[in-house]
């Protein structure tokens, strides 16, 4: 055997030596267990009915497993699973209890140092068998009350509770059946008359009918439509929040809306009385009675003081006497200055007197009084500018930064926290409103 031949031989012996040496170290590697690293238990509280205790059960490789491995706690002198509820795939895998009723234990639970498989089993990607023991957690703080929180479940049952509860509710409706029912329909039928009643005191003539299908409309046909929309877009829940909100604001909506151009004619009648009673005063001292000198006025002048005194005159002519007709006038436009003039001639058509002189002092204090209200509306015009403003800023930075970020307005209004967020919104900016309109509100 020359030399090339020998070191030929010893090349490839050696090649295979390693070969077989590779060859062990991976049987050797697969033959490598996983084996548990530590079991996390859950914070150290009182857990109550219904709640979940979770232990975190890490490895030291990936495992996967199939089948319903266990836990088994100690609660109490019973022995209760917590079954696997999920980490597949991962390092870690979490075991699951929930207390159920009845379950207690007051001087902390333990865990049993194994994994039960029943059936189951955990194996790595090689498909070894993990090791199953464990050292115990501590568990002494983790305590267990079902019983508590459930009382009145343990004694009456389910069935039982409901039936307390419906006769509760059936005594609380029997007892108040008559308020509930006043307020039923205050809320219903009430809204429609109250409308019909305004409207009438305006001097405004429309049909019942048409009254009561504009309700309607306003309420459940915006609830109906808002909900429509919004869940076309595939925003239901959104939609019935919504429709919810359009249909109460619907149904709530009219009567301050109703009171707001009641107030507003009321406030045309104020400026008006000044040149009313001028009329009256005069018509008094050229020789008029007073019915005649309510004539003139209802000639005069234009609405809604022409309309109120001929309602008068009209009742007078009927056989309404005059005080009484009067006395509707001050019921249907009660202000301050209606009040004065119709209390000054139901006194001095009793007991005697100057109409015209008493007329002309009316008509001052008015003056003063009018004059004296457009004063400080100008002084607190900057503050109710301020109230808006600050009404609006929200809204607008709403619309600014959702004008930056497109994600902005998928939040907002898309998510539960979102639409939190911006019905509080709503509900501070209408109070921060509703407050300083209310400061400056000043009544002369």
């Amino acid at each position: 055997m020359n030399k090339f031949t020998f070191i030929l031989l010893l090349l490839l012996s050696t090649s295979v030596l390693a070969q077989e040496a590779d060859r062990n170290s991976a049987q050797d590697a697969k033959a490598i267990l996983p084996e548990i690293v530590s079991v996390t238990p859950p914070p150290s509280k009182i857990y109550a009915i219904k709640q979940n205790v979770d232990f975190a059960v890490e490895f030291n490789e990936i495992v996967d497993v199939k089948g319903q491995p266990k836990l088994e706690l100690i609660v109490g002198s019973t022995i209760l699973d917590a079954p696997y509820f999920s980490g597949t795939g991962t390092t870690t895998l979490i075991f699951r209890y929930t207390v159920n009723k009845r379950d207690a234990d007051a001087d902390g639970i333990s865990v049993n140092p194994a994994i039960v498989l029943d059936s189951g089993s955990i194996r790595d990607d090689d498909s070894n068998n993990s090791k199953l023991t464990f050292a115990p957690p501590p568990t002494s703080g983790i305590r267990v009350d079902g019983v508590k929180v459930d009382f009145f479940l343990n004694v009456l049952g389910r069935n039982g509770v409901l039936i307390v509860i419906g006769m509760g509710f059936f005594i609380f409706c029997y007892v108040n059946s008559i308020k509930i029912f006043s307020w039923m329909d205050e809320q219903t039928s009430g809204t429609r008359e109250y409308i019909l009643k305004k409207l009438e005191i305006l001097h405004i003539e429309v049909d019942p009918q048409r009254v009561t299908w504009g309700l309607l409309l306003v309420s459940f046909g915006s609830g109906v439509f808002f909900f429509c929309v919004l869940a076309a877009i595939g925003k239901t829940a959104l939609g019935v929040v919504v429709a919810i909100a359009a249909t109460i604001a619907g149904w709530k909506l009219p009567r301050p809306a109703i009171d707001f151009f009641e107030e507003k004619r009321k406030k045309k009648y104020a400026l008006q009385m000044v040149d009313a009673l001028n009329l009256l005063a005069n018509g008094i001292r050229a020789g008029l009675t007073m019915p005649q000198a309510i004539g003139m006025v209802v000639d005069e002048l234009p609405a809604p003081v022409s309309q109120e005194f001929n309602l008068v005159l009209q009742q007078a002519k009927i056989g309404v006497p005059l005080d009484e007709a009067l006395e509707n006038l001050k019921k249907r436009v009660y202000t301050e200055d209606n009040e004065m003039f119709v209390t000054s001639v139901n006194i001095l058509r009793e007991t005697g007197g100057n109409l015209a002189e008493v007329f002309d002092t009316i008509t001052v204090v008015i003056r003063e009084r009018v004059r004296l209200q457009l004063k400080i509306d100008t002084y607190i015009a900057s503050g109710k500018i301020q109230a808006y403003i600050i009404g609006c800023m929200p809204f607008m930075m709403i619309l600014m930064f959702g004008s930056g970020d497109p994600d902005y307005f998928p939040l907002l209004f898309g998510t539960v926290l979102g639409i939190v967020a911006l019905l509080v919104i709503c509900g501070m900016v209408a109070l921060g409103m509703f407050i300083i309109l209310k400061i400056i509100d000043i009544k002369v």
